[in-house]
């Protein structure tokens, strides 16, 4: 009999925290699920953790790659599925004991292709009433924010694209050959979902509270600088205009330029966190001068955006990466010294009461 869930487990220099995560997993309250721990290469003692753990848990299997990214090892475990539903946990995580119980029972009931447990904490991202989502449904509201793009208040809006927080119909993935991007090595959860959901015919949104709990990592990779992030990105984004490019079923031209404009801005983001302007004057000028970015800024407008896109927006789309870098390394100063002061002093009643009267004259 098949499972009822793959859970597929990447593994990598983990010890700290891996045996509360594979604890957490073995605790499920749903029966005949398969755990697949995919070792990336660790080298600390996270294989023999996991080694060790299968003997006395045997619907845990263990497998060993040389490291090759997150990516790589959940196309490993996608090899090895064979559960009715996949399903992902990080090795640093932990989850709740009826976690995939939920998420099967609501996926059965409905017929889902996907299921999406809602997360909490999740502010910048679109959240969807609960409920079941099929045909015109999914491309009437969960097409349009499948894609991150801009909106006026600083934050980009898109559909939380996070594969631990769902559940995928194991023979849609197949069928279609869906498998995770491994030459870049960030955002390894975004293609894969929305190629995902692209081919989903029936999506179902649980509302189910905190199920899954992330582990803050001061380390990850959002927070520290990467080398090279602008070959990984490219390539992502190249990726992402051929996959939405030959779905016929919606036209995603507009929502994937202004996809590319918002990793372009990450990824400049991230060059700023060098030491010298001028090593981030000629990162970011290798972005801005890309006829990707090029062409994508060149076809959106920055219409809707707050004034620090519309801003980022001009220097990008007349690639001055000098004006640019001036322009958010002062910024960051204003954040950091007088934002705070001004928050504060707003937070006076009386000073804020005098300040809207002020600007009602």
């Amino acid at each position: 009999m098949e499972p009822k869930v793959s859970v597929i487990v990447p593994v990598y220099n983990i010890e700290k925290y891996l045996i509360e995560c594979l604890e957490s997993i073995a605790a499920q309250t749903l029966g005949n699920i398969q755990v697949l721990l995919i070792d990336d290469g660790s080298r600390d003692t996270s294989g023999q953790i996991c080694k060790d753990f299968i003997l006395s848990h045997p619907n845990f299997e263990y497998y060993y790659k040389e490291n090759g990214g997150t990516a790589s090892a959940r196309n490993v475990g996608l090899t090895h599925a064979r559960g009715e539903y996949i399903g992902f946990v990080d090795s640093d995580d932990w989850i709740e004991p009826d976690m995939f119980e939920t998420m099967y029972r609501a996926a059965k009931k409905a017929g889902a292709d996907i299921i999406y447990c809602r997360m909490e904490g999740l502010a910048d991202y679109v959240v969807f009433p609960e409920g079941v989502y099929r045909g015109e449904e999914i491309r009437e509201q969960i097409y349009p924010v499948l894609l991150p793009h801009v909106v006026r208040t600083g934050t980009f809006r898109t559909v939380d694209w996070g594969n631990c927080s769902r559940l995928y119909r194991r023979s849609m993935v197949h069928e279609n050959n869906i498998r995770f991007y491994e030459k870049s090595r960030r955002c390894e959860d975004f293609a894969f979902s929305v190629e995902c959901a692209l081919h989903a015919d029936t999506y179902v949104v649980l509302a189910a509270g905190e199920l899954y709990h992330y582990r803050p990592n001061e380390n990850s990779k959002s927070r520290s600088y990467t080398k090279n992030m602008w070959n990984s990105i490219r390539s992502l984004m190249t990726y992402m205009v051929e996959i939405t490019g030959k779905f016929e079923a919606h036209d995603f031209t507009n929502a994937m330029q202004m996809c590319i404009f918002y990793f372009c801005t990450q990824v400049i983001r991230n060059e700023m966190r060098l030491a010298k302007d001028k090593q981030r004057i000629e990162k970011i000028r290798e972005v801005v001068t890309d006829p990707l970015c090029i062409s994508a800024v060149g076809n959106i407008s920055c219409t809707g955006m707050n004034s620090e896109y519309t801003a980022v927006y001009g220097y990008v789309k007349n690639q001055d990466a000098t004006g640019l870098v001036h322009y958010l390394k002062n910024l960051a100063w204003k954040k950091k010294y007088i934002t705070p002061v001004l928050n504060c002093i707003f937070k006076n009643q009386a000073v804020r009461k005098i300040y809207q009267k002020t600007r009602g004259r």
